[in-house]
């Protein structure tokens, strides 16, 4: 009997080793607290929980869109298993802010964006280029003014044309 227990162990261990099977979290995210809890698109906030996992792989937060029944996913500054840094997202309106980890959501936290807040980021603003004159021509030829005591032309004449 210690013989067949033996070599199942064994088979198994090696089975989990040759599928590349990673250890997947048996527990889904949880948020405590994001702090702070309201701001604008483009500031930093950070969420504090468990079961985020030790890498973002394919993980991602999301903040309540103003568009009713979506969600726009934030930038990721930095993750870790309690900890993750993102920036607030445009285009979000107050709502839940949610943590998904290998496809299981977490419990959403409130975050309330303020009434003064841009809807839309700041535009880039890049100078404009130096523009350099174009060098002096240089002419063998003296510069003679034009003059200016020049009488205006006269005028042409019409002719007389036969009316039809």
């Amino acid at each position: 009997m210690k013989s067949f227990l033996k070599t199942s162990v064994v088979f198994l261990l090696l089975a989990v080793f040759l599928s590349g099977c990673r250890a997947v979290p048996t527990s889904s995210p949880a948020i405590t607290s994001i702090a702070p809890d309201q701001g604008c698109p483009g500031d930093m906030v950070t969420i504090t929980g468990s079961g985020f996992g030790d890498a973002q792989g394919r993980s991602k937060v999301t903040f309540a869109s103003c568009t009713e029944g979506s969600q726009v996913e934030a930038r990721v500054l930095s993750w870790s298993r309690t900890e993750i840094r993102v920036e607030v997202p445009y285009g979000v309106c107050s709502g839940k802010v949610t943590v998904t980890v290998n496809g299981a959501e977490s419990n959403g936290v409130d975050f309330t964006v303020g009434d003064e807040c841009p809807l839309l980021p700041a535009p880039t603003l890049t100078p404009a280029p130096t523009v350099t004159p174009a060098p002096e021509p240089t002419s063998s030829f003296p510069y003679i003014p034009p003059p200016t005591n020049v009488p205006p032309p006269e005028p042409i004449p019409t002719p007389n044309l036969p009316k039809l």
